[in-house]
């Protein structure tokens, strides 16, 4: 694992790189979860398709797993149970 400190996330995720995207275990009624701020909501942005993807996998399996997602090179890692939380360090 590489650890960078400054620059794009985005432009180091164009050379096929995997990033780690900080999410939530918010689903909505509709089945997609929140991703609603800083880097969840860029990664929604960009894959438009992931808040479903995510949703689903957080209803079908452990609600704070690690979620990866091989077509995106992308992780989301929860770091907080609800969307108007705060981080937790337990979590991550």
């Amino acid at each position: 694992m590489q650890e960078i400190e400054a620059g794009n996330i985005w432009d180091y995720h164009k050379n096929n790189n995997w990033v780690v995207i900080p999410t939530n275990c918010n689903v909505t009624k509709w089945g997609y979860n929140i991703m609603g701020r800083g880097l969840a909501w860029q990664a929604a942005y960009k894959f438009p398709e992931l808040p479903a993807k995510l949703g689903k996998d957080i209803i079908n399996g452990p609600r704070d797993g690690i979620f990866f997602y091989e077509d995106y090179h992308i992780i989301c890692l929860p770091t907080k149970l609800n969307v108007f939380e705060n981080s937790s360090l337990d979590m991550i």
